[in-house]
């Protein structure tokens, strides 16, 4: 998301809710919004990097 007051934050957070939940391993689950620190690609691994083709 771009910006802050973006009027699709409800159905993301809920399709990645969503998605996560289908995994067993997984017990409790809470997606948040985080606007700081920024994210980008440095907080990725090297192995998501690799997988999606950043170097």
């Amino acid at each position: 998301m771009l910006i802050y007051q973006c009027p699709l934050a409800d159905v993301i957070t809920e399709q990645i809710h969503d998605a996560l939940s289908d995994i067993d391993e997984i017990k409790k689950l809470e997606v948040k919004l985080v606007w700081y620190p920024a994210w980008t690609t440095d907080r990725m691994s090297r192995y998501a990097r690799i997988s999606l083709g950043i170097r």
